[in-house]
């Protein structure tokens, strides 16, 4: 399902040693990197989405470690120690540390195209789930594997009720407000998410409104200062529900 991407661009090359520093030392921490919309929305990339459609982007051995992190975080969700020369070997990527490894380059990449992040030279934060493709990276793909994703699209849109498209359309334009986008653009990408336009606009409608009401609320509350204090009513509701006129204005 379509997503809001998290994907950061290329780390400077500055990076470079501490990613050295984090496979010269073959025991290494590795931390869930928590995003509630992705983990909703998102593809585990052990699925079929992920083989078909990211393996090309991200290449064979980032996709491998993402798995096998995915393997560990279902034994131990809050986080585990990993030998980094063993993962290598499990991926078939070998275990030879330097700049120009394999294990560098794919550790690289995962950090690079925000699925990970270095914490220190010895703790890795990662993702369990990947969002799907941007435009950008579709355009990427061979013409009759961006045609597979389109279709791949349009079948979960057919196959999923109206309610909780609605429901997934309203989470994920306040979510791209919240990241800062205006309404026109978030509308926008919910029309090349393939959202029918009814179910955009209303989307845009009742993210604008949520958005505005947490921003006055948050105001009221700064204003306030601490101590104990009644909150105001929720004037936009919650994303199944429909705005409410002191909201909708």
């Amino acid at each position: 399902m379509p997503t809001p991407s998290p994907l950061s661009p290329a780390r400077p090359s500055a990076d470079v040693q501490r990613l050295q520093d984090l496979t010269s030392d073959p025991q290494a921490t590795v931390r869930p990197w928590p995003d509630p919309l992705l983990e909703q929305f998102g593809h585990d990339p052990r699925s079929g989405y992920a083989e078909r459609f990211w393996l090309p982007v991200i290449g064979p051995s980032s996709l491998w470690l993402l798995r096998l992190l995915a393997h560990r975080f279902d034994e131990r969700p809050d986080g585990f120690e990993l030998d980094l020369r063993d993962a290598g070997r499990s991926i078939g990527i070998g275990t030879r540390g330097g700049a120009n490894s394999a294990l560098v380059h794919t550790v690289s990449r995962v950090v690079q195209f925000g699925f990970a992040q270095l914490v220190d030279d010895h703790t890795l934060l990662a993702r369990r789930h990947v969002p799907s493709l941007t435009r950008r990276q579709l355009a990427r793909l061979p013409d009759e594997r961006q045609r597979e994703h389109d279709e791949w699209v349009d079948h979960q849109h057919q196959a999923e009720p109206v309610a909780d498209m609605r429901r997934r359309a309203r989470t994920l334009a306040l979510s791209l407000l919240e990241l800062g986008e205006d309404t026109g653009a978030t509308e926008h990408q919910l029309h090349r998410w393939k959202f029918h336009p009814a179910i955009a606009h209303d989307a845009v409608r009742w993210a604008s409104a949520t958005h505005a009401a947490r921003g006055a609320r948050a105001a009221v509350d700064l204003d306030a200062g601490p101590g104990p204090r009644v909150a105001p009513a929720d004037a936009a509701g919650t994303a199944g529900d429909e705005v409410r006129p002191a909201a909708a204005s």
